[in-house]
């Protein structure tokens, strides 16, 4: 997977899709981030999204949080307020290959709102029967069954 960096314009963003989001967004830690966002008035977000390009658009991978506070912060502020987006862009990768990364950047980055061992879980039922891959997304080597 090659990934680059982009500034991206906030329009161009979209809502990942279901079957490839990690888990469901949560109102609670969305209230909160919009609440720092509109503090700092700040044009653009200090953590990097993580997208998929898909032609002029832009589908998010990790950072729904983020989006979605960002959507409350500009209502608030107007859209003069983070109206661009540095992101990490990728391009042709599947949705088991984008529910990977969006693991990977949970667990190995200092995250806005920290996946709870459930939300671990049901990202293991998802990806069932693809183990290499979750091995990998977790960086577990060299695994083997000893009797």
């Amino acid at each position: 997977m090659t990934q680059i960096v982009e500034t991206i314009q906030f329009k161009a963003l979209r809502r990942g899709q279901e079957e490839c989001r990690l888990r469901d967004v949560s109102p609670a830690a969305v209230e909160a981030l919009a609440t720092d966002l509109v503090l700092e008035k700040g044009d653009t977000l200090r953590t990097p999204l993580t997208v998929l390009k898909n032609g002029d658009l832009y589908t998010i991978i990790d950072g729904n949080h983020r989006y979605e506070a960002m959507i409350k912060a500009r209502r608030i502020l107007g859209d003069g307020f983070y109206s661009k987006v540095v992101c990490h862009v990728y391009k042709d990768i599947n949705s088991e290959e984008q529910l990977v990364l969006a693991m990977k950047q949970n667990l190995t980055s200092e995250t806005i709102v920290a996946m709870t061992d459930y939300q671990k879980i049901i990202f293991i039922r998802k990806m069932q029967g693809k183990m290499t891959n979750i091995y990998s997304a977790l960086k577990i080597k060299n695994v083997s069954c000893k009797r």
